[in-house]
């Protein structure tokens, strides 16, 4: 995962609008001139909330600072939802943040009182677990996940591209019904192990054949098998509840693509929870 922080309101409003192919503006021209930036998207993983908004604080001046950054995202959603696109963030100063059910800024379903980014990092924020838990399901927190973890300096990810004919794919263990490991490992086109991951944490990357699949293991049984990726992207795939709601202990797949190899690959975004 690695350190994290935040930014001012206008920074989400400030992101690049993409062309739909993975390429938005680049982060720092969306900036003025002289503010270092990172590069932030959030997703809303917590199986029975309502859409819920984000909000951006001031520790120490909570209620002075307290405004919308996004609001009504559904279960299931991570936005900017274009590939390989992200929001501008400030970087090196503290905010806080707040997960509050859409339209009811009184109520903190998830809070992060203080964060601060890496000037150069992309990060991936995700609010997961259990509102109402009937069998000590974990309740509702925070995932924050780095995606140029080893990139030095950072960079946004541009020294850290797949190349056009690897695919690089992690897993997000985020079914608050089963906490146990998953074991994670190529089925098709190599084989090979890619890593066990435990419930709120993420694997590292690993480059597979983008013709083959992944595969979930849990307790000696295929929970889940994944596959369809694009050559030339990196890809993190997000294992949570079927419904959003109790008790939806039946893995469902969706992903976000996280970078591509050139500006010019024409990906296209999938999630299964998207009508």
């Amino acid at each position: 995962s690695g350190g994290v922080a935040a930014t001012s309101a206008g920074a989400f409003a400030a992101q690049g609008q993409g062309d739909g192919k993975g390429q938005g503006e680049d982060p720092m021209d969306a900036m003025p001139d002289g503010i270092e930036t990172a590069r932030v998207r959030v997703g809303h993983l917590i199986s029975d909330a309502p859409p819920v908004d984000l909000r951006l604080t001031l520790p120490g001046l909570e209620d002075v600072v307290d405004l919308p950054a996004y609001e009504g995202l559904r279960y299931g959603q991570v936005v900017p939802n274009i590939p390989a696109d992200y929001a501008d963030f400030p970087a090196g100063v503290t905010f806080g943040l707040r997960v509050t059910p859409a339209g009811d800024p009184d109520t903190t379903v998830v809070e992060i009182p203080e964060i601060e980014f890496e000037a150069g990092r992309n990060y991936t924020l995700l609010a997961i677990g259990e509102l109402d838990s009937e069998n000590d399901e974990p309740g509702p927190d925070a995932l924050a996940l780095v995606d140029n973890p080893h990139e030095d300096p950072p960079s946004y990810g541009r020294d850290q591209l797949p190349s056009e004919d690897e695919t690089d794919v992690r897993v997000v263990h985020a079914l608050p019904d089963f906490t146990d490991d998953f074991r994670v490992a190529q089925v098709r086109g190599g084989g090979g192990q890619v890593g066990n991951v435990k419930y709120s944490e993420a694997t590292d990357y690993a480059t597979i054949d983008p013709h083959g699949e992944v595969s979930l293991h849990a307790e000696g049984e295929t929970i889940a098998t994944v596959g369809g990726f694009r050559p030339g992207t990196r890809n993190t795939v997000y294992v949570v509840s079927d419904t959003p709601e109790p008790g939806g202990n039946k893995p469902v797949i969706t992903s976000t693509i996280d970078a591509v190899a050139r500006p010019n690959l024409n990906v296209s975004l999938e999630n299964a929870f998207e009508d």
